[in-house]
């Protein structure tokens, strides 16, 4: 039934909630240390999507984890784990 009516959701979701998907405009506010951690193989979001971020956010740091998609914590979770607790390391220090 929801694919039968995916057109009429998309409408209605784009009526209602415009700018959904769209973080831009919110990360600006974030002030806490942000790790942006992302697969050089994303098929759901590309990777280029990584420049929004480090625009758009105050202090960031970023991973480009290569041969990996959406999921980095189950695709490669060592190496997404090790990134993770480095990052904490390097915050609290």
């Amino acid at each position: 039934m929801g694919l039968a009516n995916r057109k009429f959701y998309e409408k209605e979701r784009k009526e209602i909630f415009p700018d959904f998907y769209s973080l831009e405009k919110e990360l600006s506010a974030i002030e806490a240390p942000t790790l942006v951690l992302w697969g050089d193989q994303d098929k759901v979001l590309d990777v280029s999507s990584v420049s929004v971020f480090e625009k758009g956010l105050q202090n960031c740091k970023t991973v480009i984890i290569r041969d990996c998609g959406h999921v980095p914590m189950i695709e490669k979770p060592q190496e997404t784990a090790t990134q993770y607790m480095d990052f904490i390391r390097a915050v609290r220090n």
